[in-house]
Protein backbone atom coordinates (compact mmCIF):
# COMPACT_ATOMS: atom_id res chain seq x y z
CA UNK A 1 0.00 0.00 0.00
CA UNK A 2 2.82 2.40 0.80
CA UNK A 3 4.32 2.04 -2.67
CA UNK A 4 1.01 2.32 -4.50
CA UNK A 5 0.46 6.03 -4.94
CA UNK A 6 -3.21 5.34 -5.73
CA UNK A 7 -3.73 4.23 -2.11
CA UNK A 8 -2.63 7.63 -0.78
CA UNK A 9 -4.60 10.81 -1.06
CA UNK A 10 -2.14 13.70 -1.31
CA UNK A 11 -3.35 17.07 -0.17
CA UNK A 12 -2.37 20.33 -1.85
CA UNK A 13 -2.50 22.08 1.51
CA UNK A 14 -1.18 20.23 4.55
CA UNK A 15 -3.39 19.54 7.54
CA UNK A 16 -2.82 21.72 10.64
CA UNK A 17 -0.26 19.25 12.03
CA UNK A 18 1.78 19.38 8.79
CA UNK A 19 0.78 16.05 7.30
CA UNK A 20 -0.15 16.02 3.65
CA UNK A 21 -0.80 12.33 2.84
CA UNK A 22 -3.90 10.42 3.86
CA UNK A 23 -4.17 6.64 3.83
CA UNK A 24 -7.61 5.09 4.13
CA UNK A 25 -8.02 2.24 6.58
CA UNK A 26 -10.48 -0.67 6.59
CA UNK A 27 -12.15 0.98 9.60
CA UNK A 28 -15.00 3.28 8.48
CA UNK A 29 -14.28 7.00 8.90
CA UNK A 30 -10.68 6.35 10.01
CA UNK A 31 -7.70 7.59 8.02
CA UNK A 32 -4.00 7.72 8.82
CA UNK A 33 -2.09 10.89 8.01
CA UNK A 34 1.62 11.24 7.27
CA UNK A 35 4.07 13.83 6.06
CA UNK A 36 6.68 13.10 3.36
CA UNK A 37 9.41 12.19 5.86
CA UNK A 38 7.13 9.81 7.77
CA UNK A 39 6.14 7.97 4.59
CA UNK A 40 9.80 7.48 3.68
CA UNK A 41 10.68 6.36 7.21
CA UNK A 42 7.89 3.78 7.22
CA UNK A 43 9.01 2.49 3.82
CA UNK A 44 12.59 2.16 5.09
CA UNK A 45 11.47 0.35 8.24
CA UNK A 46 9.41 -2.09 6.19
CA UNK A 47 12.37 -2.74 3.87
CA UNK A 48 14.57 -3.46 6.90
CA UNK A 49 11.90 -5.80 8.28
CA UNK A 50 11.63 -7.68 4.99
CA UNK A 51 15.41 -8.04 4.90
CA UNK A 52 15.49 -9.33 8.50
CA UNK A 53 12.72 -11.83 7.71
CA UNK A 54 14.62 -13.05 4.64
CA UNK A 55 17.81 -13.46 6.68
CA UNK A 56 15.88 -15.38 9.32
CA UNK A 57 14.35 -17.61 6.64
CA UNK A 58 17.77 -18.35 5.13
CA UNK A 59 19.32 -19.24 8.48
CA UNK A 60 16.38 -21.35 9.64
CA UNK A 61 16.68 -23.47 6.44
CA UNK A 62 20.33 -24.27 7.27
CA UNK A 63 19.68 -25.85 10.69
Amino acid sequence: MLYDKHQFQSLDTALPHGRNHLLRSPIPNFMLSFNDDEVEEIKNLLQETLLALEIDRIFSNHK
